[in-house]
């Protein structure tokens, strides 16, 4: 679960970049005046009209800047290029400024140009990427957002052209450059625990469009790759997803499976297990710009996990759950570089057949409260004539609860504090840090990219004392279309406060295949 809900995130953090990166430009008109002279009209009064469309200070920041008296065209002049400025801050890029008089008194009314129409010349249905738009007046932030959710499906490149009609309003002209509907990826690599086998095969395949809604559907599939039926490991899942202007809705379920043998002094003994997921998801981008887009999100999810030895179910290690999380995200430009942000709650719920808490009993708490945030930082430095990329990931948890084992938060998994093949920390509350600085090269049509990290964190268990690791990385990634591959060495260290030390070392291999 787990895996899929940090790839899909990780997909949506690079969709945003993009967006951002490559946001329509927001062209003013009319535009700015010059100085047309400072000789007093036949006007001794401005009124302004039609500002519904702005804030109360941006309103008042007007009407403070109505000449009065002696009106000129320099201070008209200097009028329409505040107007235009008011109206771009809130994204407004195209308007039309309507005159009357009555007497000495200059009315002016502000009217934004509006959509009169979207020509459409994609497969991509409009009616999901700018619902309601027709007819309404032209707001960059609502274009960039439909340009966004057209373009986070894999096949498409969709660009915009704003032309203005003659009656002062603008269409909107949308070409494609599509490249198949489906999209995906087969792999290698060692990432599997060794007690159900290192080598596993990935799978990854992706269906843009298929209802003809801009809407996208994603399939992903690991399995141990060794014929051995006594240990295994299989995982699936999947991911739908359709867009509805500044909203994004999704489905997600999935399910796993595993099986090992555990050696004990006598005897050797089965363990095995399995594990389902649903949920629903519900996305509202509330704010953006050209340099920032935040988001606010709610997930219903259901998980059932069933961990037995020797046939016989392991309570305190399988958990049926009904969780409801509520969060906020955040990704902006800060000049070249990309900050990231997320605020999340996360309670469960007694609903759709859950576990109830049974107070005394020793098990974890089914209806739990949690906080998780994350904080990520991506900038790049140039030195001796190289590039290098640095990038910063602080993650951290709490709970009062004591929380079933899949709500708790590990530290030294391949996502965290790399290093430890063999070693599992994991607590109800913790904090890690993960920095890795790279130095891109094209090599060979390629692009070749030797990395070091340095991760560092900790974490604690109610009634337990605190843990911490630290790992260092030495890697390299080489991406040539189709290929990519990585290879990295880490080694680790953990710390406890009353027991001893301990060394691990890991060493990751994957290939990847895309088509």
């Amino acid at each position: 679960m787990q895996d899929l809900q940090d790839l899909w995130q990780a997909e949506q953090q690079e969709s945003r970049r993009r967006s951002l990166q490559q946001a329509v430009p927001a062209d003013a008109n009319p535009a700015a005046a010059t100085d047309l002279g400072t000789t007093c009209l036949q006007w001794q009064s401005v009124e302004l009209k039609g500002l519904d469309l702005l804030s109360a200070g941006q309103k008042q920041t007007l009407l403070d800047a109505l000449p009065a008296g002696c009106v000129t065209a320099q201070r008209l002049g200097e009028l329409t290029r505040l107007i235009t400025a008011m109206f771009l801050q809130q994204g407004y890029f195209r308007i039309n400024l309507d005159s009357s008089h009555v007497g000495r008194t200059l009315t002016w009314t502000v009217r934004p140009a509006r959509v009169a129409a979207i020509r459409n010349a994609t497969s991509l249905n409009t009616a999901s990427l700018f619902p309601g738009l027709i007819g309404e007046p032209v707001n960059v932030h609502d274009l960039d957002q439909g340009l966004e959710q057209a373009n986070r499906l894999p096949g498409h490149h969709v660009t915009m052209d704003v032309y203005p009609d003659r009656n002062g309003d603008v269409v909107i002209a949308l070409t494609d450059v599509p490249a198949g509907a489906v999209h995906g990826s087969i792999g290698w690599n060692n990432f599997g625990p060794g007690s159900t086998g290192r080598a596993q095969a990935v799978a990854q395949f992706s269906v843009s469009n298929p209802t003809g809604l801009a809407d996208s559907l994603a399939f992903n599939a690991t399995s141990t790759l060794h014929t051995d039926p006594s240990r295994y490991s299989r995982s699936a899942g999947a991911l739908y997803s359709i867009p509805f202007g500044h909203w994004t809705f999704s489905a997600l379920g999935g399910a796993s499976v595993y099986r090992t043998l555990a050696s004990l002094v006598i005897h050797t003994v089965r363990l095995d297990g399995n594990s389902w997921f649903a949920g629903l998801r519900g996305e509202y981008v509330f704010s953006r710009d050209g340099a920032h887009i935040s988001s606010a999100y709610g997930q219903l999810t259901r998980v059932v996990v069933e961990s037995r030895f020797m046939g016989s179910t392991l309570a305190i290690q399988s958990a049926s759950l009904t969780t409801l999380a509520a969060g906020l995200n955040h990704t902006a430009l800060v000049g070249r570089n990309v900050l990231g942000a997320n605020l999340e709650y996360k309670q469960g719920l007694s609903w759709l057949g859950a576990d109830k808490d049974a107070p005394g009993s020793g098990l974890p708490v089914s209806q739990f409260r949690k906080t998780t945030t994350s904080l990520s930082w991506s900038h790049a430095y140039q030195a001796y004539r190289q590039t290098l990329r640095f990038d910063h990931v602080l993650a951290a948890q709490y709970s009062a609860d004591n929380l079933p084992p899949i709500e708790q938060m590990g530290i030294t998994d391949r996502g965290s504090i790399r290093g430890f093949r063999n070693t599992y920390l994991t607590g109800d509350y913790g904090f890690y840090l993960r920095q890795t600085v790279s130095s891109p090269q094209h090599v060979a049509s390629g692009m070749f990219s030797p990395y070091l990290g340095l991760d560092a964190g900790r974490v604690r268990q109610h009634g337990g004392q605190w843990r911490g690791a630290v790992s260092g990385t030495l890697g390299v990634a080489f991406d040539r279309k189709p290929w990519s591959a990585d290879l990295a060495f880490s080694k680790g260290r953990t710390f406890a406060q009353f027991s001893g030390d301990a060394w691990d070392t890991e060493f990751m291999a994957q290939v990847v295949a895309r088509f």
